[in-house]
């Protein structure tokens, strides 16, 4: 993720995900709450809890994110056309 990019708060009902954070930091959204995440972080929302990540750094967030059981997010990474 670019410096200033955020994955709005979304949840996946039926699926978990964890997030390692490679590198870069950010924030993590969880429902009302926000988190500090940075390289070496492993961090897990359980089905159905409300999360979004907010790069607030300076270089790229870069993190594995593990969905289990896997989920098609092909449209949630497609980049939004200027109207």
């Amino acid at each position: 993720m670019e410096p200033g990019s955020i994955s709005n708060p979304h949840a996946h009902p039926r699926s978990e995900q964890i997030w390692i954070v490679e590198s870069g930091s950010g924030k993590l959204l969880l429902g009302d709450q926000t988190q500090t995440m940075k390289a070496g972080d492993i961090i897990r929302t359980p089905p159905g809890d409300t999360h979004g990540i907010e790069n607030t750094g300076n270089e790229p967030l870069v993190y594995l994110a593990i969905t289990t059981p896997p989920q098609d997010f092909r449209t949630a990474y497609q980049e939004e056309s200027a109207s």
